[in-house]
């Protein structure tokens, strides 16, 4: 699959998320967090002209049994809401050029995505993992890796440092 980016592209993952028009979003998990169900924390951030505009924390419907499951699956419900804006978007005469960007951290969910390495081990992430692919083959979404330092949607997974919090916020609002 070579719409999904390299580590190399992050510096300019954020100079799409304020490029006036374009879909950019973020994805991110916190594996097995809730200590009583051990289901992980997902968050999606979608911005647009440099703002956030669609955002969803939760825990997840199903359990992970790996970070890389967590994270996949958090990238399968951010592919959902991007699917769903850019034909919103289209209906609106907004027409998205190119695939819509998705920043993930995790090399192993990126891996799986990329090369296809799915064991199939449990059906429900593999659907999930065929749902990707298939937008990702279509040219819906590509995934741009991106270091954990920059992965805004940390801020609806995990407590930040204060100083990061901050710098979050401050992106959500539309500002630098």
């Amino acid at each position: 699959m070579s719409s999904i980016s390299s580590s190399h592209d992050a510096r300019a993952a954020s100079k799409l998320l304020f490029q006036r028009g374009q879909l950019f979003g973020f994805a991110d998990a916190s594996w097995a967090d809730d200590k009583s169900s051990r289901r992980s924390t997902l968050c999606y951030v979608l911005c647009c002209n440099g703002a956030a505009f669609s955002w969803k924390s939760a825990l997840a419907p199903i359990l992970a049994l790996s970070t890389s499951e967590a994270e996949l699956i958090s990238v399968a419900s951010c592919a959902q809401e991007v699917n769903f804006c850019r034909k919103l978007a289209t209906e609106l005469g907004f027409i998205q050029p190119g695939p819509t960007p998705i920043a993930e951290d995790n090399t192993g969910s990126i891996a799986l995505l990329e090369h296809g390495r799915f064991k199939g081990r449990s059906k429900h992430v593999h659907l999930r993992w065929c749902f990707v692919c298939d937008y990702v083959n279509t040219g819906v979404l590509r995934l741009v890796q991106t270091p954990t330092r920059d992965q805004l949607a940390d801020i609806g997974t995990k407590a930040c440092p204060d100083l990061q919090l901050k710098f979050q916020r401050s992106l959500l609002r539309g500002g630098l």
